[in-house]
């Protein structure tokens, strides 16, 4: 089956679109309807109006902690705003030891994988049902979005296309294009400018928590297997994604 590349919003952290991919019944989701970015404080003047007078969003659902929020606020967008974070810890921790060059390559890699469990548990699992049930609401053109668009949205997105039936070998790829996608966006090297990091930074053993890796998904793979035994079971138990729910999210996202 033929796959085209998402649209991509130059100017814009890590934004696209999620029409272009189709599932095994040849379905994709539908053009205009499901985006997903980084913080849009980030965005271009040209991104921004894109965003507001093309795209046209009704609703924008923001991941982060408050205090990302309050660092960079979202911009005006034209839509409506919901705040659903879903880590609830402050990991400022983990910031200032890499800033401050105290973290190896090994340590960086550990906290990812953890980090990529801790998606599928409680709390993190309850925001995620909240944004399943404003889809399932059909609002029009929708966005998510957290800091970098790459953790907590790349493994929504993913498990949205889990839910609507696409391959997995594809929901990886989707996964991994966020690498491409920020590598040549030039956002670290704004991110080191803006943040002050020292030159010592060690970039290649800090690497793991700038990118993201295969194992990472996995690692969300793994434990829902291990909280329910598998992907099926894990939507309905824990994300309330039945097979009512899954078909009606699959009339209101995708067609054919």
């Amino acid at each position: 089956m033929t796959q085209s590349t998402p649209y991509v919003l130059s100017g814009a952290r890590n934004f696209r679109s999620f029409n272009g991919y189709r599932n095994a019944d040849g379905e994709q989701i539908k053009p205009g309807k499901l985006f997903r970015s980084g913080a849009l404080q980030h965005s271009s003047p040209n991104a921004l109006q894109h965003i507001r007078d093309e795209i046209r969003l009704s609703t924008v659902v923001d991941l982060r902690r408050p205090n990302e929020r309050e660092l960079t606020p979202n911009p005006d967008v034209g839509a409506e705003q919901h705040q659903i974070c879903v880590v609830k810890n402050d990991s400022m921790y983990l910031w200032q030891a890499f800033v401050e060059c105290r973290l190896d390559r090994g340590e960086c890699e550990d906290f990812m994988l953890n980090y990529y469990r801790l998606l599928v548990r409680e709390p993190a699992a309850e925001g995620y049902r909240q944004i399943f049930r404003l889809l399932l609401e059909d609002r029009g053109p929708l966005l998510f979005h957290c800091s970098a668009g790459k953790d907590r949205t790349g493994y929504l997105a993913a498990v949205i296309k889990m839910a609507l039936g696409f391959d997995a070998d594809l929901i990886m790829r989707d996964f991994l294009l966020s690498n491409e996608v920020i590598r040549n966006s030039g956002h670290w090297s704004e991110m080191r400018e803006r943040e002050d990091i020292p030159d010592e930074v060690d970039w290649e053993s800090i690497a793991p928590l700038l990118m993201v890796n295969e194992e990472y998904l996995k690692s969300s793979l793994d434990e829902m297997h291990k909280l329910s035994g598998g992907v099926d079971a894990y939507l309905s138990e824990r994300l309330g994604l039945d097979g009512a729910a899954r078909t009606e999210l699959r009339r209101i996202l995708c067609t054919a």
